[in-house]
């Protein structure tokens, strides 16, 4: 019987109304050479019932890494599920991105309030973690607006009965002083477990395009499109060995 370490709190901060945290846990039995986590799991949750309302991921950490490592890490981890809320529920409604420019939280909270939670937990970082100045940039107060958004997701998805392994990254773009598009990429490779042959080495398989904000594809959607259902599908019978076809079925 295989009993699971107990998960401790490393740090966790909060929204000013206190309804949720974002917290990173770790393994007491996995930690460094300076005593820190070798790892860390990361996640919004409610306050009261300590639910996951927006997963975050898992960051793993070199064994002599410093807490200033770690917390640059967590930083960087947080603003990779921001910018995951933000295409999932911010850029597919363009009456928000103004708002969404000008950081008006209170503005967006209605039609985006996930996506809130993690910039307010993200501004708590900044001052309470960091004890430092966010610093956000404004089209009312810069010439020149810019802000990076980018993020990576990775996925399992069903495709024809099939499951692949599925890594999407998005960042956004900026085309010229008003206008923003999406940059989407798919990349597929084959389930772990599969069968292989050592004498035929099956490569992944990656799609990567430009799209309307409003319009970025989901996953399934994107499996759907006759421009690429068909390819996908020619990978798989191309490419694949014959255990792997039998085994996928």
């Amino acid at each position: 019987m295989t009993v699971k370490a107990e998960k401790k709190e490393f740090l966790s901060v909060s929204t000013p109304d206190g309804q949720y945290r974002y917290v990173f846990l770790y393994n007491a039995d996995s930690v460094g050479n300076h005593g820190l986590p070798r790892s860390l799991e990361h996640k919004l949750i409610g306050t009261k019932t300590g639910g996951t309302v927006v997963p975050g991921g898992f960051e793993v950490f070199a064994p002599n890494a410093t807490r200033e490592d770690i917390i640059r890490e967590m930083l960087s981890a947080m603003r990779n599920v921001s910018a995951k809320m933000f295409f999932k529920q911010v850029a597919r409604k363009p009456h928000l991105i103004d708002a969404w420019k000008e950081f008006d939280l209170e503005a967006l909270r209605e039609e985006a309030s996930r996506y809130v939670s993690i910039e307010e937990c993200i501004n708590a970082f900044f001052s309470e973690v960091m004890q430092t100045e966010r610093l956000i940039r404004r089209p009312s107060e810069v010439e020149q607006f810019y802000r990076k958004v980018s993020s990576t997701e990775n996925l399992r998805a069903n495709f024809n009965d099939i499951e692949l392994r599925v890594t999407r990254r998005m960042s956004l773009l900026f085309t010229d002083k008003d206008a923003m598009r999406i940059m989407l990429s798919y990349s597929l490779t084959p389930p772990a477990g599969l069968p292989r042959n050592d004498d035929f080495d099956v490569r992944g398989l990656s799609f990567t395009n430009n799209y309307s904000l409003e319009n970025w594809p989901s996953l399934n959607r994107f499996f759907n499109d006759p421009a690429i259902k068909p390819v996908i599908e020619a990978w798989i019978e191309h490419t694949w060995n014959p255990e792997m076809k039998e085994a996928k079925k």
